[in-house]
């Protein structure tokens, strides 16, 4: 049989049939663990907290204040994040002891120092506080129009300084059963503008919130605004799309003026890979999607930092929590913040989380869900032929072949590729409209080495776009006939894909032959990379999810491998932006 294996391996640069069969997720790797689903109130909190201080909550106060300024607030929304920007404007003075308010406006975007005069007289102002971090799929920049006025006995002076600054839209609560019994016309006397309430948690209906009802109907008789979130205990797709059913079953007869937001942050969900956790989050929310809602992902600074692919949360609306002076440790978009568990609000017993909201909801949601909604239709990948051709070492004529995909092998040959000549065949491809993946055949066996190899190919392939996988081949000899234990292999599989894992810019995944995949290989690498299977047998022995299956087909004297696509590859990159989409 490895004799045997060793002319197919040469066999495998060939012509091979390729079957394309009906996806069944965009997941690039669904986790095969089932945790059982405890429910547990204790939160990440700690994950939260930056430093020792929490910000006292007074934004809700409104006070007297120094030395006669009044403020008056204007807001309009772009889509650019605005600094902080004060511009002073003439001063006139007038022989009559009153004046009107005069109005200001600028565009300016030059930073003066403020001008400031001398006063007797008294007024109010409302200090709004502002972030020094904000890159929201909506802006707010607020211009807030100050009149200073000082009376003397002949002559009245007006200073108008108008202020341009990013400051947070309304402010916010969170609550849930631990809230207890909440005094709702006391809330919204104290000036909260928006309330986001817990619906539940986990996959099953009895797990609603004890108090879900009660506040959702006790916020919206007061004429507060709200959202909805959903604790998650997801290990997997098929849990977190269980989880999104009986979200909407429990919240579907509720219109809601805020996102429903997605809560990932059980201490579990960190020690997953940032592939299942994207895929688990993306499940979510694109489940309530197809019911018409507008979604968003609410996790802790440094999970939505490291642990969920860029390209999924920029497909929804981020809350984000960090308990700071400021938020530091996520650079990505949001629409609102949770700086503090431990704000006072009237008409509730106890500490509540407190929210800076930066988007204008009302302009972004008609309604949530949206009545006129239509779910978009389940699509399949059509059926396809595929190559796999040596392209890094001889142009190939792709008039000779009506395959639609193309997957270029390199590094096969035994010399050094010429990414020259690759370079060539892809552009050769793309001009006869194929679609095009990768294979880089290993042989080496040490980690640099293959650090090394894995530096070559990403340098290259940063200028293309790829439709279907990078993938790292195990079918060389020098991986299949070497003494290498799994613990070793794993390692050169880890230290190839980590270079890719740089920049999560790419889809990756591993192929090789069943028996090999199957004894050499730890475990955990399925739960990182996608598996593209190769097997010499009907039976499968592979007990592990994967992408791709070559079986070998034996007929009228002719041996070949035929491949059977089981994802939507160009449906992934073009959704998660991966392989340079």
């Amino acid at each position: 049989m490895k004799n045997f294996r060793k002319i197919l391996s040469l066999m495998l640069s060939c012509s091979i049939a390729g079957l394309s069969a009906v996806s069944p997720s965009v997941s690039a790797v669904d986790s095969n663990r089932n945790f059982p689903v405890q429910y547990d109130s204790t939160k990440s909190g700690e994950s939260k907290v930056l430093n020792s201080g929490d910000k006292p909550f007074k934004v809700f106060e409104i006070y007297n204040a120094y030395y006669g300024i009044t403020t008056t607030t204007t807001v309009k929304t772009t889509t650019k994040p605005i600094t902080t920007v004060t511009t002073t404007s003439t001063v006139k003075t007038t022989s009559k002891t009153t004046t009107k308010a005069t109005t200001a406006k600028t565009t300016s975007k030059t930073t003066t120092k403020a001008t400031t005069a001398k006063t007797t007289s008294m007024a109010t102002t409302k200090t709004i506080p502002a972030t020094t971090v904000q890159t929201a799929f909506t802006t707010i920049e607020t211009s807030s129009e100050t009149s200073i006025q000082t009376t003397t006995e002949s002559a009245t002076t007006e200073i108008i300084t108008t202020t341009s600054t990013f400051v947070p839209f309304c402010n916010g609560i969170d609550v849930s059963q631990y809230q207890g019994n909440i005094d709702w016309q006391a809330v919204k006397d104290s000036g909260v503008d928006f309330v986001i309430i817990r619906a539940g948690y986990g996959k099953e209906l009895h797990q609603v919130d004890p108090t879900f009802y009660r506040n959702i109907e006790g916020a919206k008789a007061v004429g507060i605004d709200v959202g909805i979130y959903w604790y998650s205990y997801a290990d997997n797709s098929e849990t977190a799309r269980r989880e999104a059913e009986v979200c909407y079953e429990l919240i579907k007869d509720y219109s809601l003026e805020y996102p429903v937001y997605f809560d990932i942050e059980e201490p579990k969900h960190s020690n997953m890979s940032i592939a299942q956790t994207s895929v688990i989050v993306d499940t979510f929310c694109s489940e309530m999607e197809n019911r018409g809602y507008y979604v968003g992902v609410y996790s802790y600074a440094n999970f939505l930092q490291s642990h969920i692919y860029r390209s999924v949360l920029e497909k929804y609306d981020v809350w984000v929590a960090q308990y700071s002076d400021s938020l530091t440790a996520y650079n990505g978009h949001y629409g609102v913040w949770q700086y503090s568990s431990t704000g006072q609000v009237s008409g509730i017993s106890g500490n509540v989380d407190m929210n800076y909201c930066y988007n204008d909801y009302s302009q972004i949601i008609s309604a949530n869900p949206d009545p006129n909604f239509v779910p978009p239709e389940t699509t399949t990948a059509p059926k396809a032929l595929c190559d796999i051709v040596n392209a890094d070492c001889t142009a190939v004529d792709w008039s000779e072949s009506d395959k639609e995909i193309a997957m270029l092998a390199v590094n096969n040959s035994g010399e050094e590729p010429d990414f020259d000549m690759l370079a060539e065949n892809i552009a050769d491809a793309k001009a006869e409209s194929r679609k095009i993946g990768l294979i880089w055949y290993a042989d080496k066996i040490t980690s640099e080495e293959m650090i090394e190899d894995a530096d070559k190919l990403h340098n290259f392939i940063e200028d293309y776009q790829l439709e279907y996988p990078i993938y790292l081949d195990l079918t060389n000899l020098a991986i299949t006939e070497s003494e290498l234990s799994s613990d070793e292999i794993s390692e050169l599989i880890k230290a190839f894909c980590s270079v890719f894992d740089t920049d999560k810019k790419h889809y990756i995944g591993v192929r090789g032959y069943d028996d090999l995949l199957t004894d050499r290989v730890n475990a955990d690498i399925y739960e990182e990379y996608d598996v593209w299977l190769v097997t010499d047998d009907d039976k499968i022995r592979f007990g592990y999810k994967y992408g791709v299956i070559s079986r070998l087909i034996s007929e009228d004297d002719i041996s070949y491998y035929e491949s059977e696509f089981l994802r939507n590859y160009p449906a992934i990159m073009i959704t998660y932006h991966l392989n340079g989409f």
